[in-house]
């Protein structure tokens, strides 16, 4: 059985690796990005570079113990059981779909159908993140759920991916892949658009909003920054707020940057007064906190 299985890794005609065992590797390749930019990241933190560039000031440093587990996870979840579950059920499903990974196949691919894939992939995974956050904030579901990735008051890069199973899966996983698998996209598209989207999600984490050509998004109309994302994990208020991916879309259609942009006019008159009070605002001793699927911006008690 074993053998079978380690056999079943090579092609009959050659010993190079199966399309499978190709299409797995390549996928672990772009999804250890993770760990490319945490790394630039805690160089950037050591070294004290881009210190105007820092969100929540000042930003106490998150739970040592915290940050072990996260890494444990994110390693575990790499290496192991993405992988795994890669190899046996993602490649045949995108096969199944049109998805071809040879370079002849990718000459035959036009750039307007390039561009038409990240553009279907953008949307899906914009409208299926969003929604599926938004839901995550319903007090049963944060309680269950979601209150796993608000562990990370103040975020770090790895924090993108600390999250509860059902959470990876759904809001993470399957929005993200989502759009490649629809359109049937070359493999190349594909791993282009998940090297896009783990830059955004580790960008919106990182704590920073660093200026071009470390961070793209910022300056692109439409995309939501990671002080957004930065000020959803921040406070109370920021639970009801920005609960966004890739762009401010869905944010902007349903209301919920209103309390962000409010937050953010104030923050002169706030620093006045003391500035904001992460500890006054704290939600994590909250566990059933969130807003869920209520359209209008909390109102202060």
């Amino acid at each position: 059985m074993m053998f079978s299985s380690i056999a079943s890794l090579y092609r009959d005609d050659g010993g190079v690796l199966s399309e499978a065992a190709r299409f797995t590797l390549c996928v672990v390749t772009v999804h250890s990005f993770t760990f490319v930019y945490s790394f630039i990241m805690e160089m950037i933190k050591r070294h004290n570079w881009f210190e105007d560039c820092i969100l929540q000031k000042p930003r106490p440093e998150p739970d040592a113990s915290l940050v072990h587990a996260c890494l444990i996870k994110n390693l575990r979840s790499h290496y192991l059981l993405l992988p795994l579950a890669i190899y046996y059920f993602v490649y045949d499903a995108f096969y199944y779909m049109g998805m071809r990974m040879d370079y002849a196949s990718w000459l035959q691919v036009s750039w307007e159908t390039v561009l038409k894939d990240l553009f279907v992939s953008l949307v899906v995974n914009d409208t299926g993140f969003y929604w599926s956050h938004r839901a995550l904030h319903i007090p049963v579901l944060y309680k269950a759920i979601h209150k796993q990735h608000h562990q990370f008051k103040q975020p770090v890069a790895q924090a993108s991916e600390w999250a509860h199973p059902i959470e990876d899966l759904l809001g993470n996983i399957a929005p993200t892949l989502g759009g490649p698998f629809i359109m049937g996209s070359h493999m190349y598209v594909m791993l282009f658009w998940l090297f896009l989207r783990m830059w955004k999600t580790l960008d919106a984490h990182s704590g920073y909003s660093l200026p071009f050509p470390m961070s793209v998004w910022h300056g692109l109309p439409g995309m939501l920054g990671s002080d957004m994302h930065d000020f959803h994990h921040e406070s109370k208020d920021g639970m009801d707020s920005c609960f966004g991916s890739m762009t401010t879309f869905w944010d902007w259609a349903c209301g919920t940057d209103k309390t962000f942009y409010r937050v953010k006019m104030n923050d002169s008159t706030a620093a006045t007064k003391g500035g904001r009070s992460n500890k006054k605002n704290n939600h994590n001793d909250d566990p059933t906190y969130g807003v869920g699927l209520r359209r209008s911006p909390r109102k202060k008690e």
